[in-house]
C-alpha cells in the first residue's frame, strides 16, 4: 500500500552543488581571468629574444614585472657553447692536459667547472687551480684555464665551431696556494 504522505525528498528543487559563495562568483571570475591574462603575457615575453621593438614600454620599464611567471627553476638556455680546456707549464712550454679525467664529475650540461657561475667566481677558479695542480703527475709549474665560446645551431646534430673565440681565464701559479675545500671521502 502506497504512503499517502509526499515523499519530502521529490519536492525539492535540485540544490546548487557549487561551493563558491554566490556574492563571490563574480570576483572570483575575474581573477582568473586576470591571472590568465597575465600568464599569457608572460608565456609571450618568456622567449623574448632581444628585439626591443617587440617588447611593450611598460615591460622595458619594469623588467621584472612577470617574473612570478617567468622565473627559471633549473638551467637557463645557454645559445652558446661553452669548453674549459686547462694546460700546464712544464720545462716553458703549455701542454693540454685532459681536464675530465681529473675532475670526472658531470651534469648533464656538462662539467660543473664549464657553467658560467662557476667560470665567473674567482674563489672556485682558483680553487679548481690549486686543485689541478695538485692531481696532474708530476706537478707542473703552472696552470692556465681557456675558455671557449661558440654558437649553438639550433636543431642540427652537427655543432660547428664557426666564430669560436678563446680567452684564458686564469693563469696559475702552483707555487702559489689557495685553500682548499675539506671533505669527507665517500
Amino acid at each position: 500500500m502506497a504512503s499517502p504522505l509526499p515523499d519530502p525528498a521529490e519536492d525539492r528543487e535540485p540544490r546548487d552543488a557549487r561551493t563558491t559563495p554566490p556574492w563571490a562568483r563574480v570576483p572570483v571570475l575575474l581573477a582568473l581571468l586576470a591571472l590568465l591574462a597575465y600568464e599569457a603575457t608572460a608565456y609571450r615575453y618568456a622567449l623574448y629574444d632581444g628585439r626591443r621593438e617587440d617588447v611593450p614600454g611598460w615591460l622595458l620599464r619594469n623588467p621584472y614585472a612577470l617574473w612570478p611567471a617567468t622565473w627559471q627553476m633549473f638551467t637557463l638556455l645557454d645559445k652558446r657553447h661553452n669548453q674549459i680546456d686547462a694546460q700546464v707549464l712544464r720545462e716553458g712550454e703549455w701542454v693540454d692536459i685532459d681536464l675530465e679525467a681529473h675532475f670526472p664529475f658531470r651534469w648533464e650540461s656538462g662539467p660543473r667547472y664549464a657553467r658560467s657561475s662557476f667560470r665567473q667566481s674567482a674563489t672556485r677558479m682558483r680553487t679548481l687551480a690549486q686543485a689541478t695542480c695538485r692531481r696532474v703527475d708530476p706537478r707542473p709549474q703552472a696552470v692556465r684555464f681557456l675558455h671557449t665560446r661558440w654558437g649553438k645551431t639550433l636543431g642540427s646534430a652537427e655543432q660547428p665551431r664557426e666564430g669560436a673565440r678563446t680567452k684564458t681565464i686564469l693563469e696559475w701559479d702552483c707555487d702559489d696556494t689557495f685553500r682548499l675545500p675539506r671533505g669527507e671521502r665517500i
